[in-house]
């Protein structure tokens, strides 16, 4: 009786281990692939959309041009990113990014002076009122250090150029930054201004 029940239980266990083989098996990528997606570093520049609308960014709205590619952003502190086209001449493209931290405008902007380094070639702030909204505005032109996150290594860039803008909603300040070379910035200036004054709640 024990040589039969031992018998019957060694063939459960073969059926149940056939059973198994015969189940499909999920498909498996290669090692390069595990934990991509089209939008990460290794393709930190897969296109999303490059239909214009509106992009939300906490507090509030914008509306982008048609024409700009929206991609994944390339760090985690920035909530929505767009690659601005490169202009004839220029071997690059530009970049333009919304984020919102907090500290005071000033400090800010002498951070964004800084990656210009010591003195950059022009610098010009002024402030705007839109839709009931203080807006501080800057354009930066020098050698820039270029990265992609707070902690990634930079690049030094020269004849770069930096439109950006601080919007203040609370306590928190909400930033538009677009940087590149100085002939696309150029390219895109009327419609990064009209992309800041469509800020509204």
């Amino acid at each position: 009786m024990q040589r039969y029940l031992l018998i019957c239980a060694f063939a459960g266990l073969w059926l149940s281990a056939c059973n198994q083989d015969s189940q499909p098996r999920a498909k498996r990528g290669n090692a390069d692939s595990v934990g991509k997606d089209p939008g990460s570093q290794g393709d930190a520049h897969a296109k999303l959309d490059d239909s214009g609308g509106d992009v939300r960014l906490e507090s509030l709205t914008l509306t982008a041009p048609k024409g700009w590619s929206r991609n994944k952003p390339q760090s985690s502190f920035i909530q929505a990113e767009y690659v601005l086209p490169r202009a004839d001449g220029d071997s690059r493209d530009g970049r333009l990014t919304l984020s919102v931290a907090g500290g005071s405008i000033e400090d800010n902007i002498a951070r964004w002076k800084g990656q210009f380094g010591k003195s950059p070639d022009k610098s010009h702030q002024e402030k705007i009122e839109v839709n009931g909204l203080a807006i501080t505005l800057v354009d930066i032109s020098g050698e820039f250090n270029d990265q992609a996150g707070p902690f990634a290594p930079g690049e030094k860039r020269a004849g770069y150029r930096m439109i950006g803008a601080i919007i203040p909603v609370g306590a928190q300040l909400h930033f538009v930054k677009a940087v590149g070379p100085g002939k696309t910035m150029e390219a895109h200036a009327e419609k990064i201004n009209i992309f800041i004054r469509s800020t509204r709640k």
